[in-house]
């Protein structure tokens, strides 16, 4: 039996190197130049929906927030309108009385003020 042995001579192809097609490049180039407005019209599109929504979520959590203490302001306001609405009438009623009082003979006051 014989022994075929194959040398394989190695090849330093270190120094070989492609040209560079410029046409290929070329169409690289308008091919990102065509396509780069349309991704920067979609990346704002995209951050204005985003801003959009972020902005609703933060309305709703402030008017989730607001409605309770609308209500509490709601009838502290009832409360406080009725509160200056018996002091009006107390004064109205005071001057009112005095007003009497003044106009009254002088022997009658002493008498209604028991």
């Amino acid at each position: 039996m014989s022994a075929i042995y194959a040398e394989f001579k190695r090849v330093d192809n270190a120094q070989v190197r492609r040209e560079r097609d410029g046409r290929r490049g070329r169409e690289l180039a308008s091919l990102l130049a065509a396509g780069l407005p349309v991704a920067m019209a979609l990346l704002a599109y995209t951050g204005l929906h985003l801003e959009t929504v972020r902005i609703g979520y933060k309305i709703e959590r402030q008017r989730a927030e607001f409605e309770p203490l609308a209500e509490i302001a709601a009838q502290n306001h009832l409360r406080i309108d009725t509160t200056r609405q018996r002091e009006y009438l107390v004064t109205e009623i005071d001057d009112a009385l005095e007003h009497l009082l003044h106009r009254m003979p002088c022997e009658h006051r002493n008498s209604g003020a028991r």
